[in-house]
């Protein structure tokens, strides 16, 4: 047991047995502030009127164990005044016991949470909004969260706010170019803007190379995996992206990229405007609506639901003719998960979509009812049977 836990347990003797000092109430208030579960546990012990209106403000935060049982049957008890006595002393006893749960629950792997609904081990938390930035001299930041942060780079401002980055600079053209690099993990989604006031939505296992500057005759990025790129007006430089030996160049429009196929191919959806997408031999125009996947010299022009370009980063899963095995890869990087597969999987395309916000347990609900097959979760493990 590390120090933390020490200390929490002996608060929780205390705060049952009406021995806090208003130092020790405060301490307990920010511990419970860090976990929904030892909210509902204080609260089910006659929580005093100080420390409750502190913790309903902690609503916000997600139940990670299943207490129901508990404090329901504790509930029950205290509703009777004869009991009370007898309640402080066993509670002070079922403190130890219930925290003693708490912290084997609390050993698992970051984001695994106890399933209440759906039957399974365990659940997963969704992804969240983080990334590592790069810096030209080659110092990282980690940025996630809510915090406010600004830097400066070369004359160049970078504001971190509300989970997302923008640039900011006087200058509007670079002498010479200075690149930062935006990774995105597992888990993860974090937007930026660009110093010429393009937004960019970089989605989970993706990096974003950009210099932090443009110069004058373009302006040039490069992405590994998905992106979504809602791009600034300026007819009098292109923007260009480069992805795995194919350039997509626009002047102000809205596009997603992927290159996190299977099969190793790009896909690029146009949602607004005018791109152009060249593999060096071929190259291809696409209006609104309108999709190319490019595999080696091979492209294909095809009429898609722009929503499939969007949803992502507007916080939905949208499964629009897509496999189970394609859907399985988007859960992978969203939670941060593996998947097995007990038997092989169909070819058979699904229709459907769900909140990006959603637990693992949850999207697995509807899979199921869309498929016919049954899954199952042991810590980040996601089993198809």
């Amino acid at each position: 047991m590390d120090v933390q836990q020490y200390e929490l347990t002996k608060l929780i003797e205390c705060y049952v047995n009406g021995t806090l000092t208003e130092a020790e109430q405060y301490r307990l208030t920010v511990l419970a502030g860090q976990d929904a579960q030892v909210r509902q546990l204080l609260e089910a012990f006659q929580t005093p009127d100080v420390l409750t209106s502190g913790l309903e403000r902690l609503d916000e935060y997600q139940q990670r164990a299943n207490w129901d049982k508990v404090l329901e049957k504790q509930q029950r008890r205290c509703r009777n005044k004869r009991f009370a006595l007898g309640i402080r002393t066993a509670a002070a006893i079922g403190a130890f016991l219930l925290l003693g749960w708490w912290l084997i629950d609390h050993s698992t792997e970051p984001g695994v949470i106890a399933d209440t609904k759906y039957g399974h081990r365990n659940d997963v938390l969704p992804g969240e909004s983080k990334a590592i930035l790069t810096l030209a001299d080659g110092s990282t930041l980690t940025l996630g969260g809510l915090s406010d942060v600004q830097e400066t780079e070369a004359g160049v401002t970078l504001n971190i706010k509300d989970g997302a980055l923008t640039y900011a600079s006087t200058e509007l053209k670079a002498s010479e170019p200075v690149y930062h690099q935006l990774d995105v993990p597992v888990g993860g989604v974090y937007e930026l803007t660009l110093v010429d006031g393009t937004r960019v939505w970089v989605n989970s296992e993706a990096s974003l190379r950009f210099p932090i500057l443009f110069p004058a005759d373009e302006r040039r990025v490069s992405i590994e995996g998905e992106a979504f790129f809602e791009v600034a007006q300026d007819e009098r430089r292109p923007f260009v992206v480069d992805v795995k030996g194919l350039e997509i160049r626009a002047l102000g429009t809205a596009f997603n990229v992927n290159s996190h196929r299977k099969d190793g191919s790009v896909k690029t959806i146009l949602t607004e405007g005018k791109i152009r997408v060249s593999n060096g031999s071929r190259s291809e125009e696409l209006l609104p609506g309108t999709a190319v996947v490019v595999s080696g010299e091979d492209m294909e022009v095809s009429i898609v639901d722009p929503e499939e370009a969007l949803a992502w980063k507007d916080g939905y899963f949208y499964f629009n003719q897509k496999t189970i095995n394609e859907i399985l890869d988007e859960l992978a990087r969203w939670y941060g998960i593996e998947v097995s597969v007990t038997k092989p999987l169909t070819d058979k395309r699904y229709i459907g979509g769900i909140k990006r916000s959603s637990t693992l347990a949850a999207v697995c609900a509807l899979l199921s009812e869309m498929s016919g097959r049954q899954f199952s979760i042991k810590g980040k493990r996601l089993t198809v049977h």
